[in-house]
């Protein structure tokens, strides 16, 4: 072969070897986008509930519009509203398919449509368009229930300018049986007497629960304590159960609990930290449970069985 036809031919061999590597190239490239295309459909898909097939098979009662159906732990809460009130509802899931819903919750007071959730370490706050304005209400969840709760500080009856670090977690009961006696008065007496010199971190009731310290503030609840145990206000939370007379006790304590199964949860506390006012100072309280030994038996099973 003549040097001119090997020089084309080479020339020809170069030309084809940078169109395949183009081809090749091109050809990668679109896989690759593809394959990228598809992970991204398939994790959209995974998380937009929207997308999930069971939505289509979920039938709501007559009167609710569902806005969204949103994760929460590993179930879903649906929000929307009932007849122009605030609604929202847990569901349970299971392999993508509803295993049964919670029960219905309605907003007592104002109208309106629940239009968003945020989830919290221990409570979830829900966004509410009232038709006028956009507000917000805080609830702690527990066995498909949602327990309307506050978080309010408070201005007096703690040490300001002290951070705690929580070792325990110490029950106690208000001791105030009169009537109105609830989360949200002793809350008020707390916040506007400046002399109670006494407070804790939350109050709950049989409708609702009170924060009024946060986690790393020292409450007054277990000051008397006289050496008689290291549970102190540097290094505990409290909680106070309401009994008056009106409310629910066995309500308020079930509350309780479920709030005190968040609480250890969110701060990885075992069941050896979980502590009566007794424990700490030798005091009667919480009364009913000394009194009754079973009542603070289940309390502690209670929150035992899911801390595990």
């Amino acid at each position: 072969m003549g040097k001119k036809y090997q020089f084309t031919f080479t020339i020809l061999f170069i030309i084809l070897t940078i169109l395949t590597i183009q081809i090749t190239l091109k050809t990668n490239s679109t896989l690759v986008e593809k394959a990228s295309s598809s992970n991204i459909s398939q994790e959209t898909t995974e998380n937009t509930i929207t997308e999930a097939v069971w939505i289509d098979n979920i039938t709501f009662d007559a009167g609710i519009k569902i806005n969204e159906i949103m994760p929460y732990k590993s179930d879903y809460i649906a929000i929307g509203q009932e007849d122009n009130t605030p609604f929202m509802q847990l569901i349970h899931v299971e392999n993508d398919e509803v295993i049964n819903k919670g029960f219905p919750y309605l907003f007592t007071e104002g109208t309106g449509e629940v239009v968003d959730i945020t989830i919290h370490d221990y409570f979830i706050t829900t966004t509410i368009d009232n038709n006028d304005s956009i507000i917000t209400q805080d609830f702690i969840e527990y066995n498909d229930h949602f327990i309307p709760f506050y978080k309010k500080q408070i201005q007096y009856n703690y040490d300001k300018d002290l951070t705690i670090n929580p070792k325990y977690l110490v029950i106690h009961e208000t001791a105030n049986t009169g009537i109105g006696a609830d989360a949200d008065a002793h809350y008020r007496y707390w916040n506007s007497n400046p002399t109670a010199n006494a407070s804790t971190h939350f109050v709950v009731d049989s409708t609702q629960i009170y924060q009024m310290l946060e986690l790393n503030q020292a409450a007054w609840h277990v000051g008397d304590n006289h050496n008689h145990s290291d549970i102190t206000n540097l290094n505990s939370i409290g909680i106070e159960v309401a009994v008056n007379e009106d409310g629910d006790f066995s309500e308020a304590r079930q509350n309780a609990i479920e709030l005190t199964i968040h609480l250890m949860k969110t701060l990885n506390m075992d069941i050896s930290q979980l502590k009566r006012h007794y424990d700490a100072s030798g005091k009667n309280c919480p009364t009913n449970m000394l009194q009754q030994p079973e009542l603070w038996n289940d309390f502690v099973q209670q929150v035992e069985q899911a801390l595990n």
